[in-house]
């Protein structure tokens, strides 16, 4: 009976976390504003894409709308219930941003949604990530190695903070997930097209409505 209550909390924090991760706020704001994110600039529906097609404005609300998806579930679980618990929302939160179910699996890259599970599950890290990342991000000057680069540390940062295996092993799956989002990125850096570190924090941001795929 025990077993079976343990496996019960365990699939409910899987969905709390996936139907969280579907919640895509790129997408209402385009609508909102007469297009829709997944048909401009790489197809997706996140907040880098968003800044290129609306502007800064816009980018940063959607950045901040999905980072506090991730930690809105993520923080109180860690809180309330066992570690694997709010390991597996955080982990599905981010397969939710990239397989939302109601847009037909055509979401986001996980990034916002990987930060926001950073800061509910291990709030101390953030910053020591962030400062890590910028210096990697200058002197390697690639913008979209960044993120998959913290996923793959982070599960093995997460173990020596909590000592949580089984957490790990599902903070782990990340990794792959965004790796396969993140394919198009690949094609544009063999294209010479990748947006660039530097280009991402200090270009202007002004809208660019190019449909995707051109």
């Amino acid at each position: 009976m025990g077993g079976d209550l343990r496996m019960s909390k365990y699939i409910l924090c899987a969905l709390l976390g996936y139907f969280a991760g579907c919640f895509s706020p790129s997408y209402l704001l385009s609508r909102r504003r007469g297009f829709d994110i997944r048909t401009f600039g790489s197809g997706n529906a996140g907040a880098t894409n968003m800044m290129l097609a609306a502007g800064l404005k816009p980018g940063l609300v959607v950045m901040a709308l999905d980072v506090s998806k991730a930690f809105v579930v993520t923080f109180p679980l860690r809180l309330l219930l066992p570690p694997l618990c709010a390991a597996l929302a955080g982990l599905l939160c981010v397969l939710g941003h990239i397989f939302p179910v109601f847009l037909r699996f055509r979401g986001g890259k996980g990034t916002a949604c990987l930060c926001g599970t950073v800061l509910g599950l291990t709030p101390e890290l953030v910053l020591p990530l962030l400062a890590l990342m910028f210096i990697i991000g200058m002197i390697w000057n690639r913008a979209s190695i960044l993120p998959l680069l913290t996923a793959l540390v982070y599960a093995p940062l997460y173990l020596l903070r909590t000592g949580d295996w089984r957490g790990t092993i599902a903070l782990a799956l990340i990794f792959p997930a965004m790796l396969w989002a993140h394919r198009s990125n690949f094609a544009r850096w063999r294209e010479g097209k990748e947006q660039t570190f530097r280009q991402f924090l200090f270009d202007r941001h002004e809208p660019q409505r190019e449909e995707a795929g051109k």
